[in-house]
């Protein structure tokens, strides 16, 4: 247990509310978290912590598809507090790493202020260093982002949002960003499958977890709903959860927000025998989740909400047709503006730009959405097959 390994004793979920983004507000909410956490909180005294927000794209704070910079400066606050040797903010956005990618995208995301109002750095390395972890299932070494690698504790500041392709994005999820820059998408074309993609993603964030100490904080003042990771809509939940296990926090999110059984990480964790089948099973300290729980909340338009008869399509016609039933990306073209940058973030290069418009191949569409996830135009949208709409 104290060699950094990924155990299953970590299993503890604290959950406070945290009504608003004012600075007592989240402050007072951790300071309480933290305090309860004890122990597990003082693996940060003396040492080099890393944080590592969400920052998917350039984004304004308020469409609530980043972290939000009031948690990253509260958590680094409570690190000197705690007396942390050193912290660093840092993060690689998706499409390319470079000094002028991630300035950009600390800036539109108000991490420059949180460093500066808190003492902590802002990351400019742009290497990378490769590890490694065993039992894993489809990866058992990954390219991570220096400053991470290198950390002595690593705290992984989570937004909470709905997400088309694996469903939820939590504190697993955000574990992609240590991958390099345009290194994800060659994963996505790696691991087109929905099923391999969440079992490397799970492999990934458990080689964080095995090679360093990690404290995961979920944002989930406002979260995202709907057409996550960042063409959902903000929805306020009025929490923040911390957890030694980005699994277990995970599987709490995702009864919070009524996804049970649609998080593809949270099944392939099951399936694992990393968190139990049921939420009742992982102690929650501070608020119980069912005071959190969102009755109305708005899943992803890919969401198969009717799983059992869509495993049963499935069976019927050999598996092929479920791949033809899946949900895929389509162009807006009144909102195209034929930037390219859907284009150039396709793992499958199954996108061209003609007369300023985008067209998708759908033949060669592995369905990711990485375009819809990174149009900085919100011009991709999501088709559902008219047999799941029956289904549903």
């Amino acid at each position: 247990m104290e060699n950094n390994e990924f155990v299953k004793d970590k299993r503890s979920v604290f959950l406070r509310a945290c009504e608003n983004y004012e600075n007592d507000t989240v402050s007072e909410a951790l300071g309480k978290i933290f305090a309860d956490m004890g122990s597990d909180a003082e693996i940060i005294r003396g040492k080099n912590v890393v944080i590592k927000p969400n920052l998917v794209r350039k984004m304004d704070i308020s469409a609530a598809g980043t972290t939000n910079p009031t948690v990253v400066e509260a958590v680094a606050r409570l690190c000197f507090s705690l007396g942390a040797k050193s912290v660093t903010i840092a993060e690689s956005p998706a499409g390319v790493y470079t000094d002028g990618s991630i300035r950009a995208s600390y800036r539109v995301g108000k991490m420059d202020i949180a460093a500066e109002n808190s003492g902590a750095t802002l990351n400019f390395d742009l290497t990378s260093k490769r590890l490694q972890s065993s039992g894993l299932d489809k990866n058992r070494m990954f390219n991570i982002i220096t400053p991470i690698a290198d950390a002595d504790v690593v705290i992984n500041i989570c937004k909470l949002k709905t997400h088309n392709l694996t469903g939820m994005s939590g504190a697993v999820k955000n574990f992609f960003g240590v991958v390099p820059g345009t290194e994800k998408i060659e994963m996505h074309a790696l691991y087109p499958n929905l099923t391999d993609f969440s079992a490397m993603i799970c492999d990934l964030c458990k080689t964080v977890c095995d090679n360093t100490k990690t404290i995961n904080v979920m944002d989930a003042v406002i979260a995202m709903e709907g057409n996550g990771p960042t063409n959902g809509n903000p929805k306020k939940l009025g929490f923040v959860g911390v957890s030694r296990d980005p699994f277990s926090l995970d599987l709490v999110a995702s009864a919070v927000i009524g996804m049970k059984d649609l998080s593809s990480t949270c099944e392939e964790a099951k399936k694992r025998g990393y968190v139990p089948e049921d939420v009742s099973e992982i102690e929650i300290v501070g608020d119980e989740y069912e005071k959190f729980i969102s009755d109305d909340f708005i899943l992803p338009d890919s969401s198969d909400r009717n799983r059992s008869a869509i495993t049963i399509l499935s069976k019927l016609f050999g598996g092929k047709i479920m791949e033809w039933l899946r949900p895929r990306p389509v162009i807006n073209k009144d909102k195209c503006v034929g930037c390219g940058e859907c284009m150039r973030s396709c793992p499958a290069k199954t996108i061209v730009i003609k007369d300023k418009i985008a067209y998708i191949k759908k033949s060669d569409c592995i369905k990711c959405f990485c375009c819809q996830e990174l149009c900085p135009k919100d011009a991709v949208k999501v088709k559902k097959n008219p047999i799941l709409k029956l289904v549903n």
